[in-house]
Parts: structure tokens; C-alpha cells; sequence
């Protein structure tokens, strides 16, 4: 089991938390530039919320570090109350695995399986049983209606069903939170629409948060909440 490192109770009621959260690069030529300055955000069970903002103003390198994908200059990150930069790489890998699921605007599926070994893929990661995990990635497919399409590898689906196939993989372990990153940013407007429905579809079936940034007015719209980052800074819209 992970170990905590809360440092107070009120962590434990958020999924993802983050605290003067700050990520500062440098440029080519070792100039220092603030991509985020103190951020700070509490993302509770079951909440959607949005972040809005111009390309690079930071949304991606936002999620990167709840997410656990990247070290902040300064700041804590909290995931279901363990801080993902005090554990080790091992209890790193489980933590996302077991609480979070990550979409991104390209699929980033394994071109060379099929649809059913991709969505089923954290599972085997995890460690489940191959058979087990088939079946749990059949039915999931059923769930985003792509069960005549789990033999399929990613070149024989469209660019909605590869989607819909990230979506899946995303849920399959029922995860605390959803980060998505432009989930519809490649899509057109039908298939946007039903990977929105999708998203708040998951989001009422297993209690998920959903984090994710976007230029999407009507995917914004959905959410519970709309932030938007400029100049390096959260703000309520």
C-alpha cells in the first residue's frame, strides 16, 4: 500500500492538491522563465473542472505536475494525499496506475496491439491476470461502444475510435482523477461531442474527478468549474 505524507488531515479530502506551486525553466540561453507562479488548487471527489488559456501558457506543464509527470521548481503537489515528489519511482508508477488516468490530444496508443490489449494495457501493468484484464477491457469497450472493434490495431480505427480506445485505457482502473489534455482538441465536432459525453459519462458512473485543460468552449462549459491560466497564473473565469 502507498504510504501517505499528508501533513494535515484536510489534504486527505481532496484527490489532487497542489500548494505555491511554481515551474520555471530556462531558455537556450539560461535565462530563467516562470512557466506557473504559486499556483494553487484543491480538486475534490467527483468534481469536473476546466483550464482554459492561450497555447503555452502553461496548461500542459500544469497537469504534468499533478500528474506526477514532472518536478516543480517550487510547491507541493498532493495525489490522494501522497506527495508524488517524496516517494520513490516504483510507489510513483503504482500511484498513477492505481489513481490516475492520463488522455492526451493524440492517442499515444501501442500502434502494434489491438484495441483490447491497449485498453487493457494498465491492467497488465498492475499486474492482473491476462484473462482477467481481457475481459475488464471487453467489457469497457462495450462501454464506449467499440466492441466490434477490439480486435482492431490503431491504423484500421478513425481518429474518434482512437480516442474513444484513450478514454478507455484512461478509466479501466475506475481512477480517483482524470487528467485529460486537449481530449478533443484533434477531433471534429461530432466526435468531440462524444468523447465530452463520455468523460461526464465516467465521471457519474465511477465517482471520477476530471482535470483537463482545453480550448473547447462547450467542453468547458460542461465542466463544474472554468479556471484559466495567464501569465503564469490561475485564475477563476
Amino acid at each position: 500500500m502507498l504510504e501517505k505524507t499528508t501533513q494535515n488531515s484536510q489534504q486527505e479530502n481532496f484527490v489532487i492538491q497542489c500548494q505555491n506551486l511554481h515551474r520555471i525553466y530556462n531558455d537556450a540561453s539560461g535565462m530563467p522563465i516562470s512557466v506557473l507562479q504559486d499556483i494553487n488548487l484543491c480538486i475534490k471527489p467527483a468534481e469536473m473542472i476546466a483550464i482554459t488559456g492561450a497555447s503555452g501558457s502553461g496548461k500542459t506543464t500544469l497537469l504534468q505536475l499533478l500528474g506526477g509527470l514532472d518536478k516543480p521548481t517550487q510547491g507541493e503537489v498532493f495525489i490522494d494525499g501522497a506527495n508524488p515528489n517524496k516517494i520513490s519511482d516504483n510507489e510513483l508508477s503504482k500511484l498513477r496506475n492505481q489513481k490516475l488516468g492520463f488522455v492526451y490530444q493524440f492517442h499515444h496508443l501501442i500502434p502494434e496491439i489491438s484495441a483490447l490489449e491497449n485498453v487493457s494495457m494498465p491492467l497488465f501493468i498492475a499486474g492482473i491476470n491476462r484473462s482477467e484484464a481481457l475481459d475488464r477491457g471487453k467489457k469497457i469497450l462495450q462501454e464506449v461502444g467499440l466492441s466490434t472493434r477490439e480486435h482492431h490495431k490503431p491504423a484500421k480505427l478513425s481518429g474518434g475510435e482512437r480516442q474513444r480506445v484513450a478514454i478507455a485505457r484512461a478509466v479501466i482502473n475506475k481512477p480517483l482523477c482524470l487528467l485529460a489534455d486537449e481530449p478533443t482538441g484533434n477531433l471534429d465536432h461530432h466526435n468531440a461531442k462524444k468523447i465530452i459525453e463520455l468523460i461526464i459519462e465516467f465521471n457519474t458512473a465511477y465517482g471520477m474527478s476530471v482535470l483537463l485543460n482545453t480550448h473547447d468552449e462547450t467542453l468547458a462549459n460542461k465542466m463544474h468549474k472554468v479556471l484559466s491560466l495567464q501569465s503564469a497564473k490561475l485564475v477563476t473565469t
